[in-house]
């Protein structure tokens, strides 16, 4: 069975370690956007955090549950239903980094179950190794984003 890379784990905390700090600075750095008409600093900070928080429901359903049904969600509708603008940032902080830590954990327990599968409503057969990756990727891709933003 195939096996999740170390390396992963080494990743993970560094984008935590780098990705935890930026929720600290001024509002009128967070205020900022990344691109005309994309989300400020500080909603892609909130997004962040709670994606953190559904991959990690993602990754126990498929550890846990052999062909366990993953529901996609829609970011733009829990932004603006959510308030991502309004949302207390320390909470988003701390959810980050407890889901984060969790994930770790979760993903150098299992790491030599990386085969373990479950189904995403629109993606498909989804294995633990890609939910795995998608923490990564997720935190990578809007990490970017915000330092665009903040000039961080």
């Amino acid at each position: 069975m195939p096996s999740i890379p170390a390396k992963l784990e080494r990743e993970l905390c560094l984008l935590r370690d780098r990705t935890i700090l930026l929720f600290d600075l001024p509002e009128s750095r967070l205020k900022r956007r990344y691109r005309r008409g994309g989300w400020t600093a500080r909603e892609v900070l909130v997004h962040i955090a709670d994606t953190e928080a559904v991959l990690m429901e993602r990754l126990r359903r498929v550890a846990a549950q052999p062909k366990a049904l993953i529901m996609a969600f829609d970011p733009d509708a829990w932004a603006g239903t959510l308030d991502y603008s309004t949302r207390d940032l320390a909470i988003a902080q701390s959810l980050f980094a407890a889901a984060r830590a969790s994930n770790i954990e979760l993903i150098s327990r299992h790491r030599d179950e990386a085969g373990r599968s479950g189904v995403h409503s629109e993606a498909g057969t989804i294995t633990l190794a890609d939910v795995a990756e998608r923490v990564r990727w997720h935190n990578d891709h809007h990490l970017e984003q915000v330092l665009r933003a903040t000039g961080a």
